[in-house]
């Protein structure tokens, strides 16, 4: 049982790093992913933006975050800062003289026109492929839960095992579940693009990720934990089959029946009514 758990283990760690491979690009967002012009120097992702230019020089955009779709395939902060100046009633921009400039490729793009929302890509291919593989390693894990528990219940008396089932869910809310979402969350923030602001002008939430950071950031973290487990796992295995109890043989015998009677059970006495039935007979 211990290296079917050491073996699920280790097919689980595998899973993060499988996850590593899918996911979708970051979308074209101009002046913050890609510059507004070709011969710009890319701005990075992390430190600044460069919203402004000649493009739109004249139309004194805000920074409130409304992106539109130009009709060149990228994303833009806003209508303003796709220097558009008309506005439609079905959500439309016309006339974005930032719209196709990214490229230089303005013979290319015959209507310069914008509409609310993003250029996101498709990527349902991958989106399927992660779902499936988190089912099965959903699956796995539980089998890994299962099995860690029926090794606690077999190698400790059966007086200590409610103590050893309330120590070990004492050591996995302390170590696991409590600071979990801290440093999750703080690894999450640290893939942040786009902050949003607040009435106020603090910083409030997460507006763009970069997702190849997210997902390598995340996934990586949920390799090192799974990992970091796996070799708990092998030194206690290690561990348990150099150095046997040999008190201990006939209690890890006796239990391979959990919710039965263990095969080291003495037999049960006879009470004196089966006695003196018994004696009534042989008369």
């Amino acid at each position: 049982m211990a290296v079917c758990l050491v073996v699920l283990d280790l097919v689980v760690f595998c899973f993060p790093f499988i996850k590593m491979t899918l996911g979708c690009q970051n979308d074209r967002i101009a002046g913050v992913t890609v510059p507004y012009h070709s011969t710009a120097s890319k701005p990075n992702f992390h430190t600044q933006m460069d919203l402004g230019s000649t493009c739109n020089s004249r139309c004194a955009c805000t920074e409130r975050y409304s992106p539109v779709c130009g009709s060149d395939d990228v994303t833009y902060y806003s209508a303003c800062h796709a220097g558009c100046t008309v506005s439609n009633i079905n959500k439309t921009f016309e006339e974005c003289g930032c719209v196709g400039k990214h490229r230089n490729l303005t013979e290319n793009v015959k209507e310069r026109i914008a509409s609310r929302g993003t250029c996101s890509k498709p990527c349902e291919r991958d989106l399927l492929i992660f779902t499936i593989l988190s089912g099965i390693f959903g699956t796995l894990l539980a089998m890994v839960v299962i099995l860690n528990v029926m090794i606690i219940l077999r190698c400790v008396s059966p007086t200590d095992k409610p103590y050893a089932l309330g120590f070990r869910a004492v050591v996995t809310q302390l170590f696991g579940s409590m600071p979990s979402p801290l440093y999750t969350g703080i690894l999450i923030d640290s893939a942040c693009t786009l902050w949003g602001k607040t009435p106020c002008g603090q910083r409030g939430a997460c507006l763009l990720y970069d997702l190849p950071d997210y997902r390598y950031k995340l996934m990586g973290l949920f390799g090192f934990l799974k990992g970091t487990s796996c070799v708990f796992y092998i030194v206690a295995m290690v561990t348990i089959f150099r150095n046997p109890d040999p008190g201990n043989t006939d209690n890890i015998q006796g239990n391979q029946g959990v919710f039965g009677q263990t095969a080291n059970s003495e037999p049960r006495p006879v009470c004196d009514s089966e006695s003196n039935d018994l004696d009534v007979t042989s008369v």
